[in-house]
């Protein structure tokens, strides 16, 4: 079996029959029917049933066309990659994500990327705060994360605003009682989404008060929905709670840098979190992971 042949069978099935195969293999007939006898041969099977007009797969011809397309898929990967290091671009990027961040932000220039270099495997790492530490550790290209420091080895480029309230159910207390909710707060657990690395890094932390620590921030909003806290979530992630009454808004002046919304009759204070693209400066990058920067650097104009 040769991978020569497994290219015939799939062309058959492909144009339909024999001489439309050779035709665009540009072989003559009896080369292509020659390829596929000596691939039975070699597999002691019988691929295809010759007794109608065209060519037509036995059960056991569809299983090996199935492995062979997934072969062949395969055997391309592998020249591409060996072409992409021999030009010396990488066959895969690795990308910090904080959970923090809307996808849909990020995706569309992703897609622009992959249909570009459909064979580039992208590894994506949904992080909390755990970005920068694995760039700080070498173990990704570029991390899209917040930025509390920043290290000499980094550029970064702004990509985007990130509105941010303290929400309640709204049967907690702090929501019964909005007058004295500041006041109150450290009396009341606060539910908090840590980091997913090794820093024990939090924002937006009252450390006065009980806290409850958790991974994600599915897992928080659902713990403030059934009660057990108050806490600071993103906007564009409970927008439909706040729609149909699942969450109120808090007002806890903690601060100045904090701006007021207006939406409706609600009126309540928003903290924002801005988003980096960040990546080393102290060594190269791959020249692709240098694309998906470019295109993010032209996206953000």
């Amino acid at each position: 079996m040769t991978l020569d042949q497994l290219k015939v069978l799939c062309t058959i099935i492909e144009t339909g029959s024999f001489s439309a195969a050779a035709e665009k293999l540009n072989r003559v007939q009896s080369a292509v029917s020659i390829a596929i006898k000596k691939l039975e041969e070699s597999l002691a099977i019988e691929i295809f049933n010759r007794e109608g007009y065209r060519p037509e797969l036995t059960e056991a011809g569809k299983e090996i066309y199935r492995q062979a397309l997934n072969i062949l898929k395969q055997s391309d990967f592998l020249n591409y990659t060996a072409d992409q290091l021999a030009i010396g671009e990488e066959a895969e990027i690795a990308i910090a994500i904080d959970g923090i961040c809307p996808l849909d932000q990020i995706t569309p220039i992703l897609k622009i990327f992959n249909k570009e270099h459909p064979h580039v495997r992208i590894q994506l790492f949904i992080e909390y705060l755990g970005g920068m530490e694995r760039l700080n550790e070498k173990s990704i290209d570029l991390a899209f994360t917040q930025v509390f420091e920043w290290p000499s080895w980094s550029d970064a480029l702004h990509c985007m605003n990130l509105p941010v309230i303290a929400v309640a159910s709204p049967e907690h207390v702090l929501i019964l009682d909005p007058e004295n909710a500041k006041q109150n707060m450290q009396q009341h657990t606060q539910i908090v989404v840590s980091s997913s690395q090794q820093a024990p890094l939090s924002v937006n932390v009252n450390q006065e008060g009980t806290i409850w620590h958790v991974g994600d921030f599915a897992s928080k909003r659902q713990l403030i929905k059934d009660g057990f806290g108050w806490g600071y979530m993103p906007i564009h992630m409970i927008q439909d709670d706040l729609d149909n009454g699942k969450l109120v808004t808090l007002n806890l002046r903690q601060n100045s840098s904090k701006k007021t919304k207006t939406t409706g009759k609600d009126k309540f204070d928003v903290d924002i979190h801005k988003i980096y693209l960040v990546r080393r400066n102290d060594q190269p990058i791959g020249p692709l992971a240098k694309k998906i920067w470019r295109l993010f650097e032209e996206y953000m104009k």
